[in-house]
């Protein structure tokens, strides 16, 4: 059985605080030892603390910082939840169908106030959350079987994410969202998700347009990612936009990695993404495409539209793949030319399912400079 408190160093858990401890914050803190890893759930129910001292820890902290209670880690609780609505299904009719008059009340641009679900109508919750905070450090923290996005900073500047490990093979498990959020450093990190590794995000359609605040300057290095959806994505809620990605020196390999590099969007979404760079990546395998970016992303959804994406500037350079079904996946827009300036120098792709690219719609200039596919020199798209 899992333990209570395992590796995690105090430092990160205590430099995640934005401003000084009070004495009932030390006595709690002061119980965890060097190296230990924070089950809240786990520790309210063996008396290690109180619901009282948890909640005053959230309460004096500027950085607004939730624990979810509800992400046990001991294996015989529910991985995902234990909401009344329904314990043994994360994706009940229930919260399939909070979910989607959340969206409504978000398309029709409603108060905070009145986007309210209690806990018969309630919705998977995020287990850490930082909002409108600066300077922050979250360091050798393992995060383990969420219910939802387990890392995601909002409006947040000079963030660094650090040695931290995310295990969650939950439906929507996006290891670390950063949105709307700015100088950001991911590295050194393992995520294996049931969703997008890292997914950076800018609101969705209304609250996005409404906020317009880009996440922009992130860089993610030498982290390591398996299952997910996408290694590191852009999307889908990126309504306010995106520029300036750098990821390098990072390792992907798994036949549940969708992909490695995503970005996701739509006319739903609009916002322009621009400028991202990526180099030396070694991937073992991959299902689908080393690199895919999409303008339609869920073509279905019920939502005002109108707002055109675009994406330019995405530059790949030794980037090597040992396996997918594609190199790179291609999805524009039927009416104008969205994707521009996509580069790929020194790339090497081997076991290429279908021996070679996919596009659709209106695609621009994407270019190849002494790259291969199945050992064949690539000089088109």
């Amino acid at each position: 059985q899992m333990p209570l408190v395992r590796r995690v160093p105090k430092r990160g858990f205590n430099n995640i605080f934005a401003k000084p401890l009070t004495a009932i914050n030390v006595a709690v803190l002061n119980r965890f030892e060097d190296g230990a890893v924070v089950d809240a759930a786990a520790l309210i129910e063996a008396g290690v603390m109180t619901q009282e001292e948890m909640e005053a820890i959230l309460a004096e902290t500027s950085a607004r910082m939730t624990m979810i209670c509800k992400a046990a880690a001991d294996p015989e609780i529910s991985p995902y939840c234990d909401f009344k609505a329904d314990p043994e299904d994360p994706d009940s009719p229930v919260i399939r169908a909070s979910r989607l008059k959340l969206l409504e009340l978000a398309e029709a641009g409603a108060p905070m106030s009145e986007r309210m679900f209690d806990e018969l109508t309630c919705l998977r919750p995020q287990t850490l959350n930082f909002n409108r905070c600066t300077t922050v450090l979250i360091e050798g923290v393992t995060f383990l079987r969420s219910p939802f996005w387990v890392i995601h900073p909002v409006f947040c500047t000079d963030l660094t994410v650090r040695g931290v490990t995310v295990v969650n093979d939950g439906p929507n498990g996006d290891g670390c969202d950063p949105e709307s959020c700015r100088n950001v450093l991911i590295e050194d990190c393992v995520f294996d998700t049931g969703d997008d590794c890292i997914a950076i995000k800018s609101g969705r359609n209304e609250d996005g347009r409404k906020w317009n605040t880009p996440s922009e300057n992130i860089i993610v290095r030498n982290c390591t990612m398996a299952d997910g959806h996408g290694g590191v994505v852009i999307g889908s809620e990126i309504s306010g936009g995106y520029r300036n990605l750098y990821v390098e020196n990072c390792k992907m390999d798994s036949p549940n990695l969708d992909r490695v590099i995503r970005i996701k969007t739509s006319n739903a979404r609009g916002g322009l993404i621009e400028n991202i760079y990526v180099r030396n990546v070694e991937v073992g395998q991959c299902r689908e495409a080393v690199l895919r970016i999409n303008l339609d992303y869920e073509p279905k959804e019920v939502a005002r539209r109108g707002f055109t994406p675009e994406v330019r500037n995405v530059v790949l350079e030794n980037v090597t793949c040992q396996k997918s079904k594609y190199g790179v996946w291609l999805y524009g827009l039927s009416d104008v030319t969205n994707i521009n300036g996509v580069v790929l120098k020194d790339c090497v792709f081997s076991g290429v399912e279908t021996g070679g690219n996919y596009s659709h719609g209106l695609v621009g200039e994407v270019k190849f400079d002494n790259c291969s596919i199945n050992g064949s020199t690539v000089t088109q798209y």
